[in-house]
């Protein structure tokens, strides 16, 4: 078995930086990534799936170095004094969504822009286009309103094709 993961949390502006001062402290750091709207344009671009947060491991169980490492706010503790350990099956999970880009499939992902799909809770049974997929596994949709075309963001678990 290998070595646990803990979390850390950290400045989103210094993500670079704590990459590079993890790892040269000779610990692996993974930060997930997913293509996400950027802000209400149409514009996908690769951002942390977790925003602050990142996973460490160090080959000696070695945690405490990430409270003074620059831009890590701190670590997610579990009970006592220790952090709140994850296993590298939890780690194989999120990985096993990556596609050969690296870049993690969300679940909204089934959905392509164009495609007509039905809402089903909400404001339910309304008929709906989907315009583009939104972070946290959420997706843009078009609908009629008195005659206008609205966007709205919902829950990928509340729409169906």
């Amino acid at each position: 078995m290998s070595d646990p993961w803990v979390v850390a949390r950290f400045r989103a502006q210094f993500l670079a930086k704590v990459e590079y001062n993890v790892e040269c402290q000779g610990a692996e750091i993974y930060v997930p990534r997913a293509m996400v709207r950027v802000g209400k344009t149409r514009r996908l671009s690769p951002s942390p799936l977790f925003p602050g947060y990142a996973f460490v491991r160090h080959p000696d169980r070695q945690w405490v170095f990430l409270r003074g490492t620059f831009g890590v706010l701190d670590v997610i503790m579990g009970t006592g004094e220790e952090p709140a350990w994850l296993s590298d099956v939890e780690i194989s999970r999120i990985r096993a969504r990556e596609g050969p880009d690296g870049i993690v499939r969300l679940q909204s992902n089934e959905f392509r822009a164009g495609e007509k799909v039905r809402v089903e809770s909400g404001v339910a049974g309304f008929d709906a286009i989907v315009d583009g997929m939104a972070a946290h596994d959420r997706v843009y949709v078009l609908w009629n309103v008195m005659g206008q075309q609205t966007r709205t963001e919902v829950d990928v678990r509340d729409i169906s094709l």
